[in-house]
C-alpha cells in the first residue's frame, strides 16, 4: 500500500451505516485506504466480498477483526495496523453499536454502556499513539442529540440513548485533550436511517416509517472526514447540515 494513502479505520462495518461509509471512502478517491472491521470475521468478510464485488472502488479495503468490548481483540487490531500501515491512523470512525434487546434494565445498562460508550472510549486510548503520528488526524462518534426540537427526540431506546449521551460527553472531552496535537473530533447524528440496529423487523419498522437510506448518512460522514465540516463544533454535527445541542 503506498504511504501516500490516507488510512481510515471503521468499527462496526460489516452492515449499515459503516458498511456504506467503506464505500463512500473507497469510491470517493484512490487516496483512501479503509480498514473495514467487523466483531464477526464471517460477516466481515461477508461484507468485504460485497464491496469488492461492485467493481466501483478507486480506493481499497481491507478486513480487520475488532470487537470494541475485547481488550485484547482492540489490542491486536492497533498491533496489525502498526505493522500494516506504518504505524500512521489518519481517520477512525466511532461507528459499533446495538441497542440491547436485554428485558432486564441492568443487563440492558451493562451491555449498551459496555458497547456504545465504554468500547469507543477504550479504541480511543488504544488507537491515539497512532492518529498522533497523522498530518491531518480525525475521530468520529456516531451518537445522537438530545434536541427537543429535533423530529425523532421522542423515539424510544431509553438505555441505547443514555450511552450516546455519555458519547457526545467524550467526544467534547476529546475535542479539548487533543486540540494540542492537531486532532479533530466531532460527534455526529447520522438521523433516523436503515440499518440493522433492532435485526430485520426493525429494519422493515424503520423504512416503513421514512428512515432515510444509510448511504445518506454515509456521504455526510464522509464530508465530516474530508474536513468539510470543521466549522461545526460546539455541538453535534447533523446530517441535514449544521449543529444540533447536546
Amino acid at each position: 500500500m503506498s504511504a501516500d494513502k490516507t488510512v481510515v479505520l471503521i468499527t462496526g462495518a460489516n452492515s449499515g451505516i459503516g458498511f456504506d461509509t467503506c464505500a463512500a471512502f473507497a469510491e470517493a478517491s484512490s487516496e483512501y485506504h479503509v480498514i473495514l472491521s467487523s466483531r464477526s470475521l464471517e460477516k466481515g468478510q461477508k461484507a468485504l466480498d460485497e464491496l469488492r464485488s461492485q467493481n466501483t472502488l478507486r480506493g481499497t479495503i481491507s478486513l480487520l477483526q475488532l470487537d470494541v468490548t475485547d481488550g485484547d481483540s482492540i489490542n491486536r487490531a492497533r498491533q496489525h495496523i502498526e505493522q500494516q500501515f506504518g504505524g500512521r491512523l489518519d481517520v477512525l470512525i466511532n461507528n459499533a453499536g446495538i441497542i440491547s434487546s436485554e428485558s432486564d434494565l441492568l443487563a440492558n445498562l451493562r451491555q449498551t454502556f459496555e458497547t456504545n460508550t465504554f468500547g469507543p472510549a477504550i479504541v480511543i486510548k488504544t488507537f491515539v499513539p497512532l492518529l498522533k503520528k497523522s498530518a491531518k488526524p480525525r475521530i468520529v462518534y456516531i451518537s445522537l442529540c438530545g434536541d427537543p426540537s429535533y423530529k425523532h427526540y421522542r423515539n424510544p431506546h431509553l438505555t441505547y440513548r443514555m450511552s450516546k449521551a455519555a458519547l457526545n460527553l467524550l467526544s467534547v472531552y476529546h475535542q479539548i485533550e487533543f486540540e494540542s496535537w492537531g486532532c479533530k473530533v466531532c460527534a455526529y447524528n447520522p438521523g433516523y436511517a436503515v440499518t440493522n440496529l433492532t435485526g430485520e423487523a426493525g429494519r422493515a419498522i424503520r423504512i416503513k416509517n421514512g428512515a432515510r437510506p444509510s448511504t445518506e448518512s454515509a456521504k455526510y460522514l464522509l464530508e465530516i472526514a474530508q474536513g468539510k465540516k470543521d466549522g461545526d463544533v460546539g455541538g453535534i454535527v447533523d446530517v441535514d447540515g449544521g449543529v444540533r445541542p447536546w
